[in-house]
């Protein structure tokens, strides 16, 4: 499914997290519109209801990338400073 910048935008400030709500919490979920993207069907206009684990899944890697790229400035830093930031 393609959808806009705008709509990812969204769906990121509505219901992304690093951390996936507990089984007991409630899940957040959205429904989004979008163009569907298949072999058979290009371009149709689509409905889809994403939740909470559906986009954390999605933004896993970059969140990854993110801390591990944080840890390897942590680790060039003088003891003093990144002791403040822990």
């Amino acid at each position: 499914m393609l959808i806009g910048e705008t709509t990812a935008e969204t769906i990121k400030i509505q219901i992304a997290n690093a951390v996936v709500s507990d089984e007991g919490e409630k899940n957040e979920w959205i429904e989004v519109d979008g163009s569907a993207r298949s072999r058979q069907i290009t371009g149709l206009p689509r409905t889809v209801i994403l939740d909470e684990v559906q986009v954390n899944e999605a933004i896993k890697p970059t969140l990854l990338d993110i801390i591990k790229g944080v840890k390897e400035v942590l680790e060039q830093c003088p003891p003093e400073l990144a002791q403040r930031h822990y």
